[in-house]
């Protein structure tokens, strides 16, 4: 299988001196599953923003799509960004004064892209949204926020979907159905799919599982 993202020898300290990774590599491949876990504290997220080209590391080399990452200047790494990677957080951050469906539409607002208006319908129905399009955010439920932060993370089509402890704000219902839908677009659009979650139970859902311990990250085949 082709690699999607690539690094190798991540390291990250906080004040050049606490390390919370030390010498990270990690192989994703296109169209794969994947999981990361760990303690609380670990490195989790620090690692997902790293990986997402949001937070730089101190030392080392990223590839997403056999792309120096980090050795792009700002707007080219904003416009690669914009059109590659989708990002999913666990408290949703979407924009309170705008409808859902302008919150869907954003990031092709941002990146001054056109919407495929038969995708975004498509999108819409299969993550079970239509009745709450024209809704504010605080008018949703928790699992229907979540559903339509999905819908903008994947407006413009990424390669790859990034999500931070998607499913913790949510019941034991919603984390089912949200995962079932996170697995039906990695199905459907072949989307790369790399999580961040504390929930063990996301394991069996999952083609690779990372874990993070003492700063450090191995593959792992645990499944209990």
């Amino acid at each position: 299988m082709k690699k999607i993202i690539v690094a190798k020898e991540l390291t990250k300290s906080y004040d050049g001196i606490h390390n919370i990774l030390s010498d990270v590599n990690i192989e994703i491949e296109e169209g794969s599953k994947n999981l990361i876990i760990g303690e609380s504290g670990c490195g989790k997220t620090t690692l997902l923003s790293i990986l997402e080209a949001i937070e730089k590391p101190d030392s080392g080399v990223l590839t997403i799509k056999d792309y120096d990452v980090y050795g792009m200047k700002s707007k080219e790494l904003t416009k690669f960004r914009g059109e590659n990677i989708g990002v999913v957080f666990q408290n949703y951050q979407l924009i309170q004064e705008l409808t859902a469906i302008d919150n869907i539409k954003l990031p092709a607002v941002i990146n001054k892209k056109n919407i495929n208006e038969k995708y975004l319908k498509w999108l819409i129905k299969a993550l079970n949204i239509k009745h709450c399009i024209k809704r504010y955010p605080d008018e949703l439920s928790g699992g229907e926020q979540q559903r339509v932060a999905i819908a903008r993370a994947m407006i413009l089509r990424p390669a790859i979907l990034f999500a931070d402890e998607p499913t913790g704000n949510l019941d034991e219902e919603n984390t089912r159905y949200v995962m079932d839908l996170v697995e039906m677009l990695n199905a459907k659009l072949k989307v790369t799919i790399v999580m961040v979650s504390h929930d063990i139970t996301m394991i069996k859902r999952m083609d690779t599982v990372f874990e993070i311990k003492n700063k450090k990250l191995r593959r792992t085949d645990y499944y209990d």
